[in-house]
């Protein structure tokens, strides 16, 4: 039998689709004796991901949906015709790097078959007990069963596809009391959290958004309840990293360290088997009348095989979940794989040859890399766009409203924007009132690409050549796109007061801020009490603040908590006069969750 089984188990045809439920530990040996040539590999991803192939099937035409750091996702067909989201496990970039730090190699799930036992079984024994926690109010997306993928060379694992959508963001015709958000965090996290940490667990946690902003981005809306609020489903419970990155970091020593030294490691997903047996035994009348009596012997059977899954996985000493990895890979044979586990320190020897050997080629492409976005840098033709953008007002307005009504598109794909909504802003957008600032908000636009240009490529040369020196090269890094908003602006407030109309002395000062300066104008529209243009205004704001929050670096990305927050802070820093923008009468807004983009797709997205 082979050293490391069963983390080094090779999938065969006729094994690749499994039950977890019964498996016992003489049929994971079987397995791992009885196994094929097929070896168990990687993928890409990162979240709550996976790219559909059953069995040893190369299958690639499935509907990607979303993809994180722990995998991709995609829109599937089961064996039985069954719509299904299946999410292939994978690990690549910064990702990778963290988890060989903490966990000794990537992404466990994609390579390690008792890990991705372990989470099929926590979906389904958390389905009954969030049933049991939450009514209809929440439930957990359940997991089908796990298989080998041929084209990514790594696990997947068949989930129920949920049809929702994350929680809404704000824009210019949102309605002043909604509190879908206020329902995700307050209604559903946080008491999630609690009862997470009280049955045990504690791993599961960061998952449900414990100083993790990005956790938001796992649950989607169903529809509105009976009682005014929201019915949610949680799609992604699988972490990408371990959980040490908190956002607040006295979550980091009031939790999550505590609870690492208790699980002897790192958290990654981890469960107080223990804790959970007793918090069961505990309420196990309740939970007979909530779930019933067979329902509830199938969870007592699912929490006895999650002890045991989990158990084979975490046992796993750090070095052969390295040489268990690369063995899944390919890179090692069966017998170099079976040597190697018994002898940790010629595989750390093995792994910094391999890495100082690498680091040439590594380098030699991240230069090629940044010479292939160089190249595709046109200087030509921006300079000619930035040419007609000051010599043509018909071009500045083109330039604008084609930005706007792109960022509308992108906001309709994603579900955050209806029908109704988005052809109200086109509408208002081509309205003649609103050509004066769309004009300006487009020449911030055009001279963008040309001052990026300056700071990146011409005053580094000039540095170079010494014709600058540090203070002013550093100073027009830092502030060069201000400057030229503030020149334009001060052109236009003079202009203005020649023709005694209104001074942009907001759009001034804004101009000022560096990357919110961008939005000067649609400011200047809002303050002054323009109430016919400010729909459109509006929407630039919160979309741009929003990608501000995309842009976070760790903690950002879409439909995170820290988009949602950024996405608000015009609704905050504004009187809630210029906030408030009524919908034609036409055009009245229904269930924000229940109304659907007729483009836009489940995005069952993670973390």
């Amino acid at each position: 039998m082979n050293v490391l089984s069963p983390l080094l188990t090779k999938p065969d045809a006729q094994a690749t689709q499994r039950s977890v439920v019964g498996d016992t530990q003489s049929e994971i040996v079987n397995a791992a004796d009885t196994c094929t040539d097929a070896r168990v590999g990687g993928c890409v991803g990162g979240g709550d991901d996976g790219r559909h192939s059953a069995g040893r099937s190369t299958k690639t035409e499935d509907q990607e949906l979303g993809r994180g750091r722990s995998g991709v996702v995609f829109r599937s067909l089961d064996g039985s015709g069954r719509q299904v989201a299946r999410k292939v496990f994978g690990s690549s970039g910064v990702t990778k790097a963290v988890q060989y730090v903490f966990l000794g190699s990537p992404n466990p799930y994609m390579w390690n078959e008792p890990a991705v036992r372990t989470a099929v079984l926590r979906r389904r024994v958390l389905a009954e007990l969030v049933e049991y926690w939450f009514g209809s109010k929440l439930r957990v997306a359940r997991a089908y069963d796990h298989d080998w993928n041929e084209v990514y060379r790594a696990f997947d694992m068949r989930c129920e596809l949920v049809d929702g959508r994350h929680a809404a963001l704000h824009h210019a015709y949102t309605s002043s009391d909604d509190t879908e958000l206020e329902d995700a965090t307050g209604q559903i996290m946080k008491p999630l959290q609690s009862r997470l940490i009280e049955s045990g667990f504690d791993g599961l946690v960061w998952q449900a958004g414990l100083g993790n902003p990005v956790a938001l981005n796992n649950f989607l809306c169903e529809g509105s309840d009976r009682r005014g609020g929201y019915r949610w489903a949680w799609i992604d419970l699988e972490s990408g990293v371990p959980a040490l990155i908190p956002m607040n970091p006295l979550q980091l020593f009031k939790f999550y360290l505590p609870k690492s030294i208790r699980h002897r490691g790192p958290l990654f997903d981890d469960v107080d088997i223990g804790k959970l047996r007793t918090y069961v035994a505990g309420r196990r009348a309740e939970l007979e009348e909530c779930l019933g009596g067979e329902r509830l012997c199938q969870l007592d059977t699912d929490i006895e095989s999650l002890a045991q899954n989990q158990q084979e996985w975490k046992s796993l000493a750090r070095h052969r979940c390295s040489v268990g990895y690369h063995h899944a890979r390919g890179s090692i044979t069966d017998e170099q794989a079976a040597w190697y586990a018994e002898h940790p320190l010629r595989w750390y020897s093995r792994e910094a040859l391999r890495a100082v050997r690498s680091t040439p080629r590594i380098l030699a492409s991240c230069v090629a890399r940044v010479g292939r976005l160089l190249a595709k840098i046109k200087v030509i033709p921006i300079l000619k766009s930035c040419w007609s953008g000051m010599c043509s007002q018909a071009y500045r307005e083109r330039l604008a409203r084609d930005y706007v009504d792109t960022r509308i598109t992108r906001w309709s794909a994603r579900g955050q924007l209806s029908p109704r909504h988005a052809a109200a802003l086109r509408t208002q957008l081509q309205k003649e009132e609103t050509s004066a600032y769309v004009t300006d908000f487009g020449v911030h636009l055009a001279i963008k690409p040309v001052v990026k240009l300056a700071q990146f490529s011409l005053m580094p040369a000039l540095w170079v050549a010494g014709v600058v020196d540090d203070v002013f090269l550093a100073s027009f890094l830092i502030a060069g796109g201000c400057a030229v908003r503030t020149l334009y602006t001060l052109g236009r407030c003079v202009q203005n007061a020649l023709a005694r109309r209104e001074k942009p002395w907001v759009a001034l000062g804004i101009g000022t801020l560096p990357v919110v300066g961008n939005v000067a104008f649609p400011m200047q529209v809002i303050f002054s009490g323009a109430h016919g243009e400010r729909a459109v205004a509006q929407f630039i704001l919160y979309d741009t603040f929003g990608r501000l929050g995309q842009w976070f670096p760790i903690w950002g990305g879409f439909d995170t908590l820290t988009e949602h927050v950024a996405n608000r802070i015009p609704r905050v820093v504004l009187p809630k006069s210029a906030t408030v923008t009524t919908l034609p009468t036409e055009m009245v807004e229904s269930d924000p969750c229940a109304e659907r983009v007729e483009t836009a797709v489940p995005e069952p997205v993670s973390v």
